[in-house]
């Protein structure tokens, strides 16, 4: 279903930051890409109450809220500054037409203000990049009530029965690398091309 602005609910938001954690993971990743988003189906109910803007859903910690929340996008967007990119990665028509959008709205709502941001796992995952600790064991299990970004995303599409996914061991990275997309816009930022983007 097209939404305000072009944009699909599904869509996913990737962002690529600024500041120590973002560049962290970019660095370590190899990638442009530090969060990502999903665009809100907006026939669902926010708290009560009809949608009166284009939202995202996302893990995060932002103004005091810490987990799964639903923000609007143009405030999202507004928020970024100086160096920060922001891209829209559009699900194919053939994606939309399989994914059972019931399950994952049901997925994704039932999360919003419950499940928390996983702090702890967001560190196991940027340390797990570290050459010398890929090949140690796995030292942190997955807590099913907190999500890191990307978790999330992966999480919902897997609630929509995409197949094959993995979301403990996806970074926005991967997200940008599944094979499910029609195309990719840049909405902030200079120019850049996002690193094996729809191969996988």
């Amino acid at each position: 279903m097209t939404v305000d602005g072009g944009f699909c609910a599904g869509d996913i938001i990737a962002l690529g930051g600024k500041g120590f954690l973002s560049d962290a993971i970019e660095w370590l990743s190899g990638s442009k890409l530090s969060h990502v988003a999903m665009v809100l189906d907006e026939r669902l109910s926010v708290d009560g109450k009809a949608q009166t803007c284009l939202n995202i859903v996302e893990s995060t910690i932002l103004n005091g809220q810490n987990g799964v929340q639903i923000n609007p996008l143009a405030a999202r967007l507004a928020m970024c500054g100086a160096g920060e990119r922001v891209w829209v990665l559009r699900l194919s028509g053939a994606v939309h037409g399989f994914l059972d959008w019931d399950r994952l709205w049901a997925f994704a709502m039932a999360r919003v203000n419950r499940d928390r941001y996983n702090v702890l796992e967001l560190g196991a995952y940027v340390a797990r990049m570290i050459p010398i600790v890929q090949d140690l064991p796995l030292w942190y299990k997955p807590n099913s009530h907190e999500e890191v970004c990307s978790e999330l995303v992966a999480e919902l599409l897997a609630a929509g029965g995409l197949p094959g996914l993995r979301p403990y061991e996806t970074s926005p990275q991967g997200i940008a690398e599944l094979k499910i997309y029609a195309g990719c816009t840049q909405l902030i930022g200079k120019p850049a091309v996002i690193r094996e983007f729809n191969s996988l």
